[in-house]
């Protein structure tokens, strides 16, 4: 066992290695992500435990339990991609010390200790988040829903890198027009299946809001979900470009510029967009009650295409390889466009307002990320 906990001791090293090598732009990255983090715990807060705690005490109680829901299985997510990927990957601790010729039993008993650390620091992450913003679970409860995010995670772990993909080819026309935005469009939708798993549940989000809608919920239904459905087409471009990113070697070999790449993640973002906004614009156009509801049937679709479509401007501006980080920022960033834009209608000039203001902040960051 001390064998085992030695080498846990090295990815330990690893970690502040890397830390100490790359000191200053870890540490802006660190007071970026702190600043957005607190921003988006002060907006969260003020939205749950005063602008809905004032309105309805089981609204407020309601809506932690589903946050909490989503925290628990980004939680196990996360997890799961983490072990899969440490699993996978031919630079690691274990990959090492196999080929070193280190005992089957030694890299059991590493494996099994570097999943319990993993499994720890992010569940107890969110754990923590849960216990100290949204709810205060029982005994019973927190063993039961931890139970079945160990099982997810489990599951999450054991599905090979190969079995997410598919084989078929992206549209020939398309991909002799805009090469860069077709290949992403194959990669990203017909052979990531995590990446199709948040398009539909952003149809999904879409279709729930308007049937509450219709069912005599406010406006402000099916606008919450186009927000949510935003954020999730966003964290397609997030993770779209950070896995690109480990290989842009490619595009820096064939010469594709910084402005070439946001133009690609522009038209990738459009071409997410239209389905969903088109649909979400067709849903509360059928479930509008009048014709006064009728008229405004148009500003969840406009809230739910401002997160994805302002993307591209905000992916490079911290860190392009972390796209949590990323996510964080576009999430604020929805939250106040989308406010505004269900606020007035004339706020869906804000967005371009914006992009003016902070596109040229991240020129160039494409060869240097």
């Amino acid at each position: 066992m001390a064998r085992a906990f030695q080498l846990l001791l090295f990815d330990v090293r690893a970690v502040l290695h890397r830390l100490r090598h790359d000191l200053g732009k870890e540490i802006t990255v660190l007071l970026a992500s702190l600043i957005l983090l607190a921003t988006f715990g002060y907006i969260f807060n003020d939205f749950l435990n005063i602008q809905i705690a004032a309105l309805s005490a089981a609204m407020r109680d309601t809506v932690a339990l589903v946050v909490a829901g989503v925290f628990c299985l980004a939680a196990a997510a996360a997890t799961a991609k983490t072990l899969r990927r440490a699993a996978s990957d031919n630079a690691s601790t274990r990959a090492m010390a196999k080929i070193l010729g280190e005992a089957p039993e030694i890299l059991t008993r590493y494996t099994i200790l570097h999943a319990i650390t993993i499994v720890l620091l992010i569940h107890g992450a969110a754990w923590l988040i849960i216990f100290r913003f949204l709810v205060n679970a029982s005994l019973f409860s927190f063993g039961l829903v931890e139970l079945v995010m160990l099982v997810i995670t489990w599951i999450g772990a054991q599905i090979s890198p190969r079995t997410l993909g598919s084989t078929r080819a992206g549209p020939t026309i398309l991909r002799q027009r805009a090469p860069l935005v077709a290949w992403r469009l194959t990669l990203h939708l017909q052979r990531n299946r995590g990446h199709q798993l948040l398009y539909g549940l952003s149809l999904a989000f879409v279709v729930l809001g308007s049937l509450a809608f219709r069912g005599g919920a406010p406006l402000l239904a099916p606008v919450a979900t186009a927000l949510a459905a935003g954020v999730l087409l966003a964290a397609i471009l997030a993770f779209s470009l950070a896995r690109d990113l480990e290989h842009a070697w490619i595009e820096h070999a064939l010469g594709v510029s910084h402005d070439e790449m946001v133009t690609a993640y522009e038209l990738f973002a459009i071409a997410l967009v239209i389905p969903a906004a088109l649909v979400a614009a067709v849903c509360t156009a059928w479930a509008a009650p009048d014709a006064e509801s009728l008229a405004t049937a148009w500003k969840p679709a406009a809230i739910l295409a401002v997160t994805p479509l302002f993307a591209p401007y905000m992916l490079f501006q911290i860190d392009a390889r972390r796209p949590g980080i990323n996510m964080i920022g576009l999430t604020i960033i929805g939250l106040f466009l989308g406010t505004a834009i269900f606020a007035h209608g004339l706020a869906v000039l804000l967005p371009l307002i914006a992009k003016a203001g902070i596109a040229s902040n991240q020129a160039n960051r494409f060869h240097r990320a």
